[in-house]
């Protein structure tokens, strides 16, 4: 009996891509079970924390998706329904990413990573293996190797659906985004739409001190040199950018 060929999808929407910072050192210290368990958590508790476990976002194709490998996650969100609304769909998924940031940073796993939009396929077959392809998750790649702290950036050829002359379009988008002069590696720090994930690090937002970030970036056994403080250093003036935006409740 001929196998059926492996399904293919051809889908266009939003896409994330986020890298542990720190990874590697952090598995000489650390049972891979260990980190798993701790990365497990966080995908669990998102849907609840956001409220999406109150609707029937898998109805409408609203819940985010994502896979993880090693260091690397790669988050997407399906196609919506014929008359869903986009701006729906992009605030929903902002929320998640931010809220990703944002967990991750508290257990001690600080992610950097980028935003981006465009057309990719997906390959699965029925033992469950998947391939993905697609120039948004190689640009969404460049974006994140680059960053030099923990943080989220919407690339540029994606600001323009959120923002104009510096300035985010909608209300809605007021508290979660920013434009920020971001650190790159080997490059000049670049004006980049950044992600203030910062509200959802604590209700109401408060400082994270630089004594807690340093706790952060070397939880679980990483290393800790002075590449890794300017990280901190640089993380650090970002997040009290990202207070100074959050309306008080």
């Amino acid at each position: 009996m001929k196998n059926d060929p492996p399904k293919i999808e051809v889908l266009h929407g939003l896409v994330a891509f986020f890298d542990i910072m720190g990874f590697s050192e952090m598995l000489e210290s650390n049972e891979p079970e260990e980190i798993n368990a701790i990365i497990r958590d966080v995908f669990l508790n998102i849907p609840g924390k956001l409220n999406f476990d109150r609707m029937e976002l898998e109805t409408y194709n609203l819940n985010p998706s994502y896979r993880i490998f090693s260091d690397s996650i790669l988050v997407y969100q399906k196609k919506p329904l014929p008359g869903m609304f986009e701006d729906s769909i992009a605030i929903r998924f902002i929320d998640y990413c931010c809220q990703l940031s944002a967990d991750m940073l508290s257990s001690g796993l600080p992610v950097r990573g980028a935003i981006s939009k465009g057309k990719f396929s997906i390959l699965e077959d029925k033992s469950g293996n998947s391939s993905f392809t697609g120039k948004c998750f190689v640009e969404t790649h460049k974006f994140t190797e680059a960053l030099q702290l923990a943080g989220c950036a919407v690339v540029p050829t994606l600001e323009s659906e959120f923002s104009k002359d510096g300035e985010t379009l909608e209300d809605s988008f007021q508290e979660d985004l920013l434009y920020w002069q971001a650190p790159l590696k080997n490059s000049s720090p670049q004006k980049l739409l950044m992600l203030n994930f910062l509200r959802h690090v604590t209700k109401p937002a408060g400082e994270i001190s630089r004594t807690t970030l340093i706790e952060k970036f070397s939880a679980h056994g990483k290393g800790f040199d002075l590449e890794v403080l300017k990280k901190v250093s640089e993380t650090e003036k970002f997040l009290a950018e990202c207070k100074k935006r959050i309306k008080p409740d």
